[in-house]
């Protein structure tokens, strides 16, 4: 719907001001290719970050974080190996993958940022070669986004 629409912009919006403000810059905003898209890619040093915005208009209807399930963390790693194939300039050191959890209120929206998984040493061609995890069995999908996210990148 429109509503959703807006509110996903002005999640959007709030999530590459955080990382602005945080001393990175936002080089990718709704990066899309076949697989899928990318809602924010923001670079500090050599550490590149690939962000995807969950808004809500408020924590009603869970954390936001929870809606990135293994199969969105599989398409985001996909895309974001297609996003640094085509990318020019110095390959990325560390590549990590956050949720930004943004809330919307009358006060304005408030952004929690989760740290997900860090690929150490990964540099952008070998990016592809990260192994997935398949489908995680049912002890992996009941722990903490972050847990999840770093199985899934573990080789």
């Amino acid at each position: 719907s429109m509503h959703r629409r807006a509110l996903g912009m002005a999640g959007e919006d709030a999530s590459a001001e955080w990382y602005e403000r945080a001393g990175f810059a936002v080089e990718a905003r709704n990066w899309r290719c076949r697989t899928g898209e990318i809602d924010i890619v923001a670079t500090r040093r050599d550490v590149l970050v690939v962000c995807e915005v969950k808004t809500r208009s408020s924590d009603r209807y869970g954390s936001g974080a929870d809606a990135v399930d293994w199969r969105k963390q599989r398409t985001i790693r996909s895309v974001a190996s297609q996003y640094l194939a085509q990318r020019v300039g110095r390959a990325p050191r560390r590549i990590r993958f956050d949720v930004a959890v943004v809330t919307m209120s009358a006060g304005g929206p408030s952004v929690r940022i989760i740290e997900s998984a860090t690929i150490a040493g990964v540099l952008a061609s070998a990016l592809a070669s990260v192994r997935l995890a398949s489908q995680p069995n049912s002890a992996q999908i009941s722990a903490p986004i972050e847990t999840r996210i770093a199985d899934a990148t573990r080789t």
